[in-house]
């Protein structure tokens, strides 16, 4: 992404120059383009992307046939407790008349 200013209108665009090659880098540049020339084999070059890709498609595919066959598991109960209707059964129950007993003494002792 470009901001407006970086972009150049077609028109102030300068295409470099062309330069002149010597002999000797046209030759050897040819030598080379020569020496790595072989002929167009097709069977010799395979598409392992593609056969990756179909492979794992149709792996995914057997996969999704054998869910949709495969039987609904039911849910096992939990042990979870309703604790909002837990603390509201407790909270309905009447107080006794009675009032609580002490189980600390009243009286404290000076420190020394």
């Amino acid at each position: 992404m470009h901001f407006p200013k970086e972009l150049l209108d077609a028109s102030e665009f300068k295409d470099p120059g062309e330069k002149a090659v010597g002999k000797a880098e046209m030759q050897m540049a040819k030598q080379l383009i020569q020496s790595m020339t072989s002929e167009w084999n097709p069977p010799q070059y395979t598409d392992e992307y593609h056969d990756a890709l179909e492979k794992m498609i149709e792996e995914r595919s057997s996969m999704a046939a054998k869910k949709l066959h495969a039987p609904a598991k039911k849910k096992k109960p939990t042990n979870v407790v309703d604790l909002i209707s837990v603390l509201q059964q407790t909270q309905l129950k009447p107080k006794s008349d009675k009032p609580a007993k002490r189980t600390q003494s009243t009286h404290r002792k000076k420190a020394a």
